[in-house]
């Protein structure tokens, strides 16, 4: 049997269970009582009240039994007052009775209506409560379960782990453990030696690849220098006695006041020797005429032959400087491939 669930009822209707036209009956009757003896003929106020008597008669003796009559009429008249008075004043006091009942009636559902009203409320939030411990709950229980099986699945682990017929007693266990940090220590200091190494090798490397570098320019200059010379020797044989003078080679780069031409770079007399030579018709308004006296051209051509064999000489000398850069490049060379072979074996130790 399917159980029924009574709603809450709308505020019209639990207005409706306490309006006051909706009396019962014992409620009812004081007003109903009240309202018959006021209205109704047999226990009005009219059927009580004093009678207007007879005029007396005209003997003594009729006389005297008209009064005793009358003054019991009277008695009799005045007893029903009372007892009507009587009667009244009590339906009076019961409906005052049952007006106050009502009074208290209403100003108790009145409170009951607010204690109700103030009881949903707690109600309502305790509901609301207890919903919210609920979810909380079911959230902690879905976690439980989770840890539940992580937690068996650990026992079974441990299980298959203490029943395994190849664990060893904790003292050996402890002493590979201590092989095995010895090994790691004795590793990671190889590892700190060869780092040290290779930042030795590295330093040495860079050291020796600036002194080649630093060779390799001064070889570099003096060949630049060697060939300048043995062009400028070249310069004064193709030229004859006489026709250069030594300030004509030493103006080969300047501006001529015949010409403006640009002046020519060093560099560029030592790529190529065609631009050492300088044209005759350059060096022809500068050229000294043949004069009785010791010419400065044979001067110049007497230090030019001197030039020449120390041209030479040096040169001789320069061949052994050339054989040493390519000594140098060699171990340039050695340089990279011993950079190379450390970081290989460094690669292989790691």
């Amino acid at each position: 049997m399917a159980i029924k669930e009574w709603g809450l009822a709308s505020q019209e209707e639990e207005d409706a269970l306490h309006n006051v036209s909706r009396l019962l009956a014992v409620e009812v009757r004081p007003f109903t009582r009240l309202s018959n003896r006021l209205t109704q003929a047999e226990t009005s106020f009219e059927s009580v009240r004093q009678v207007q008597l007879p005029s007396p008669p005209p003997d003594a003796s009729a006389a005297d039994e008209a009064a005793a009559a009358k003054a019991t009429l009277e008695e009799h008249q005045v007893e029903r007052v009372k007892a009507w008075q009587s009667e009244v004043l009590t339906e009076l006091e019961l409906m005052d009775y049952s007006v106050l009942r009502s009074e208290l009636t209403m100003q108790s559902n009145r409170d009951e209506r607010g204690r109700y009203a103030t009881e949903k409320v707690a109600i309502l939030e305790k509901q609301g409560h207890v919903k919210a411990t609920i979810e909380t709950l079911r959230v902690d229980l879905e976690n439980a379960k989770k840890t539940l099986a992580v937690r068996k699945y650990y026992d079974e682990l441990t299980e298959k782990i203490t029943n395994s017929k190849m664990l060893k007693p904790r003292d050996e266990q402890a002493l590979a453990h201590a092989k095995l940090d010895e090994e790691i220590a004795e590793l990671k200091q190889q590892v700190q030696n060869a780092k040290d190494t290779w930042e030795e090798r590295r330093q040495q490397f860079q050291r020796i690849d600036s002194e080649t570098q630093k060779m390799a320019n001064m070889i570099k200059e003096e060949k630049m220098e060697a060939e300048r010379k043995e062009g400028m020797m070249k310069e004064g044989d193709d030229e004859g006695d006489g026709d250069t003078t030594r300030g004509d080679v030493s103006h080969i780069g300047t501006p001529r006041p015949d010409g403006g031409m640009t002046p020519v770079h060093v560099s560029q007399i030592v790529d190529s020797q065609a631009t050492l030579k300088v044209p005759q018709d350059r060096l022809a308004p500068l050229s000294q005429r043949q004069s009785p006296a010791k010419s400065e051209a044979a001067e110049d051509t007497e230090m030019a032959e001197s030039g020449e064999n120390a041209t030479d000489a040096q040169r001789d000398d320069s061949s052994g400087p050339e054989e040493g850069e390519d000594y140098e490049e060699g171990e340039h060379e050695g340089g990279h491939s011993e950079q190379a072979d450390g970081s290989d074996g460094e690669m292989e130790e790691r």
